[in-house]
């Protein structure tokens, strides 16, 4: 049990290195498309709360948590770049 939840923690910190990477990548479209990301952000909040209500497994938890750190790392980092 404490094996899995230390894994689980591990594969979630990557989260941060894959929002910088995909904001690196999509520079122009994080600031640019801002708007899209917080509609991604909120679509998949509302989506982790319905499957966490309808059918609980903690893979789809953690895949669910896992998009809307890096989707929300990339809003965040991608507005602070491009905010000057």
């Amino acid at each position: 049990m404490i094996i899995e939840v230390i894994l689980y923690l591990a594969i979630l910190t990557t989260a941060y290195p894959a929002g910088l990477f995909l904001t690196r990548l999509c520079d122009d479209e994080c600031a640019k498309d801002r708007r899209y990301l917080l509609v991604t952000i909120h679509f998949l909040i509302i989506s982790t709360i319905i499957i966490v209500v309808v059918n609980f497994r903690i893979t789809n938890l953690m895949v669910m948590i896992y998009m809307i750190l890096v989707f929300s790392i990339m809003a965040v980092k991608g507005y602070l770049k491009h905010r000057d």
